[in-house]
């Protein structure tokens, strides 16, 4: 791959999501006020007309993954001060239990953060990446009885559980939030389990392990080894036929754009014993207590050699050159008890 030394202006954005960590972004890199943005907007109208002008934007395609893996081969810049730590650490100080084994995040994306902050667009198109939470109750119980602590994140949600126990903290309808503790409890946790929403950035950033439920099977992260895949299928409407790995490919229901409009199909989720047993194996294999056999390679293998087969990812600049052959960061026990998904 050519190498180019280019010149990047940031530019604020129009909304700021968090202003604690943009605080800290910008005592690292410089970012132009947010009038310089008519700049970009110019550029890119330029850019649909003459593509000469695309020379000078960067595009955001993926902007979500790292594909060079820098975040684990790079130390975390944007890092807690003592004092930040201190601060944290004395917040929470009577709001979790003493004796745990760890906190660990849940972030799963519901229909409230959009329709709150953003109450003049339609999002009926991304319903799809939304979760109902109880969906992770079973989940919530299971870390529960191991003294794990669960908190479970986001900004706003018009969704209460009813479930209560004294390890599980319903974070995002607490008096207690911020945007700072946003940011130090994914510094403070062990591992974040996410539906692939904006709140998990915190823990990617600092390197945390991530137990990842996704749709569709385009926004699978491959290329980093700490987060971990789980994903659904599809059924066609009226019928009870699950579709397989290369079924779902063959009708094109891999992609983001397939999944804004589904008329002939219907999403089949993973159930609350998936997503358990799931999570199960993640903690598992961070505390190297999971034990692979040559089936399970066998069915890891055929997942990725059918993924890499069919996926095309034109936003991963080093897609062709990657070696399905090293993947198996895709869920075993899924595989193992979905054989025909496969097939």
């Amino acid at each position: 791959m050519t190498k180019k030394k280019t010149i990047i202006f940031f530019i604020s954005d129009d909304f700021i999501s968090n202003e604690f960590f943009f605080n800290k972004l910008k005592k690292k890199i410089i970012i132009l006020p947010n009038f310089f943005k008519t700049v970009y907007d110019t550029l890119l109208f330029l850019s649909s007309i003459n593509y000469f002008f695309k020379n000078f934007l960067v595009y955001r395609s993926m902007q979500a993954y790292d594909h060079f893996d820098l975040l684990n081969k790079n130390d975390v810049i944007f890092d807690l001060t003592q004092k930040e730590i201190d601060e944290g650490n004395k917040l929470i100080l009577d709001k979790i239990p003493k004796i745990n084994n760890g906190i660990i995040l849940l972030c799963c994306r519901d229909e409230s953060y959009n329709k709150n902050q953003f109450k003049n667009t339609n999002w009926d198109t991304l319903n799809y990446r939304n979760y109902n939470i109880e969906l992770f109750r079973e989940t919530i119980k299971y870390l529960n009885e191991k003294k794990f602590v669960v908190l479970r994140m986001g900004k706003y949600s018009f969704f209460k559980m009813s479930y209560k126990n004294e390890y599980f903290i319903d974070y995002v309808n607490s008096s207690w939030k911020s945007e700072f503790m946003d940011y130090f409890l994914a510094f403070k946790s062990k591992m974040c389990i996410t539906t692939n929403t904006g709140m998990d950035v915190f823990a990617r950033l600092f390197r945390k392990p991530m137990a990842q439920i996704l749709f569709p099977l385009e926004d699978i992260n491959y290329f980093q080894k700490n987060i971990f895949n789980i994903t659904g299928t599809f059924k066609k409407k009226n019928s009870k036929d699950i579709l397989t790995l290369k079924e779902i490919f063959k009708h094109k229901l891999d992609s983001f754009s397939s999944l804004s409009n589904l008329k002939e199909y219907e999403l089949v989720r993973n159930t609350s014993s998936e997503i358990k047993d799931f999570v199960i194996e993640v903690i598992e294999r961070l505390d190297k207590k999971f034990f692979v056999t040559e089936e399970d390679k066998a069915r890891q293998l055929n997942f990725w050699k059918i993924f890499f087969e069919h996926q095309l990812i034109s936003g991963d600049p080093l897609y062709q050159e990657r070696n399905y052959k090293n993947k198996d960061n895709f869920s075993y026990t899924y595989l193992k008890k979905n054989n025909d998904f496969l097939k």
